[in-house]
């Protein structure tokens, strides 16, 4: 049963209980009311029998015994309102549960983790690359939005646009970096990062170029695509070392 299901039932027992608790009310006011009959006229048979005729007697004894069958007549409708409310109460306390947990399920289900965008408006820049001087270490590594929703393969599929399942970026550093800022900002995110690469890069501002230092493979071929298409007009050489 889906959670709006559980919600437009439990809306339902709770205006049944509104109605059940102004039904034993009323039965709890005709028990009252033909109670107090039944004394007054228990009364008027004790003063009949006193001096009263024998068909006075008579009358007031019939009176009497038809508030008897009256009384518990409506003694076992009240004891039913009771027990009609104390049902309409256990259902509603059945239906807040399941509602309980309806919803746990869809807070669980909700999309979880920081979603992770091509450029950086995730807050996530794609690149860092150091100022003018010698050649520095750098890494570059791949990251995954862990937690995606329910039944989903992807971002695109959560109806958020622009946003991806990965992302590649490039940090200056080694591994141990790595582990930290993966420690310091991405775990709490529900993101993954995967190790691709590492060399030296080095930066020359004023003339607009940037030269690789790694060896050959797949990650130096990352790294060169990720420069390219981050600073087109730049000049992005590749050395080996």
């Amino acid at each position: 049963m889906s959670l709006d299901q559980i919600q437009r039932r439990l809306a339902a027992a709770k205006d049944d209980l509104v109605n059940l608790e102004g039904l034993k009310t009323q039965a709890e006011g005709t028990v009252t009311l033909v109670k107090n009959t039944l004394s007054v006229k228990e009364k008027d048979l004790a003063a009949a029998r006193v001096d009263g005729s024998k068909e006075e007697i008579e009358v007031a004894g019939d009176t009497m015994l038809y508030f008897q069958e009256l009384l518990n007549h409506k003694s076992k409708a009240l004891v039913e309102a009771e027990e009609d409310v104390r049902q309409a109460e256990e259902k509603i306390n059945a239906l807040k549960k399941q509602e309980a947990v309806a919803l746990q399920k869809v807070e669980e289900e909700k999309p979880r983790g920081r979603k992770v965008t091509v450029d950086a408006s995730d807050g996530i820049p794609t690149l860092q690359i150091p100022p003018e001087g010698p050649p520095q270490p750098f890494f570059i590594c791949k990251l995954l939005a862990k937690v995606l929703g329910p039944g989903r393969s992807s971002w695109d599929e959560s109806n958020l646009p622009d946003f991806c399942h990965e992302k590649q970026i490039l940090r200056l550093g080694d591994e141990s970096d790595l582990k930290r800022m993966t420690a310091a900002w991405w775990e709490d995110d529900e993101i993954e990062c995967v190790w691709l690469g590492e060399g030296r890069i080095e930066h020359k501002p004023v003339l607009r170029k940037i030269t690789i230092f790694s060896r050959a493979g797949d990650s130096h071929k990352l790294t060169f695509e990720l420069l390219k298409a981050a600073l087109p007009d730049y000049a992005i050489q590749w050395r080996d070392g």
